[in-house]
């Protein structure tokens, strides 16, 4: 994520600065340590994927709005994306591709993520209404919804609230690879 680092540091600043929000009520909000933020706002840390999902979900933006750096391919017409091109390095065990960034005419956002052996993530609730619908692409893959795994094999889909508390793990020995369809309401 190194070569988004300044545009994210900008993003995050310029939301929060919108709200009319200091560190300390950002860091409220999204509920992070503020000594995470100020670094981060200067480019100079590079926040985990937990830990963006929190700042996106405390500033009340989508997750890829913070990542993506708007383009003139942003409009309604046929598109075709290169995911190895927007690949960001494996963060923690999460490498993510920005498909397609949330467009607000549309609702959703298309995230490719692809998940080292090995890697489980607990994640808090979105906000309020996003629903995630998964393809497992490759790999191994399980899903925690409802309190309970899920396991997907490529090709398979997983509908669910990502407004409650999920998880994702690879409890395989290849890295497995899924694409997330979040849709906010």
């Amino acid at each position: 994520m190194n070569d988004a680092l300044p545009h994210l540091a900008r993003k995050i600043k310029a939301r929060r600065i919108a709200l009319g929000w200091n560190l300390d009520r950002l860091a409220e909000e999204a509920g992070v340590d503020a000594a995470l933020l100020e670094p981060m706002e200067r480019g100079e840390s590079v926040p985990t994927v937990a830990v963006l999902w929190k700042i996106a979900k405390g500033l009340k933006v989508s997750f890829t709005a913070l990542m993506h750096a708007p383009g003139k391919d942003d409009d309604i017409q046929p598109q075709i994306r290169d995911a190895a091109r927007l690949r960001r390095p494996m963060d923690e065990g999460v490498a993510l591709a920005v498909l397609f960034p949330f467009d607000p005419r549309l609702g959703f956002e298309m995230v490719e993520v692809t998940l080292r052996p090995g890697f489980e993530n607990r994640t808090a609730a979105h906000e309020a209404g996003m629903v995630e619908t998964l393809m497992a692409v490759s790999g191994t893959m399980e899903i925690l919804v409802d309190e309970a795994w899920h396991a997907l094999a490529p090709g398979q889909f997983l509908r669910f609230a990502g407004d409650t508390p999920h998880g994702y793990r690879n409890p395989g020995a290849t890295p497995a690879v899924f694409v997330a369809i979040n849709s906010y309401t």
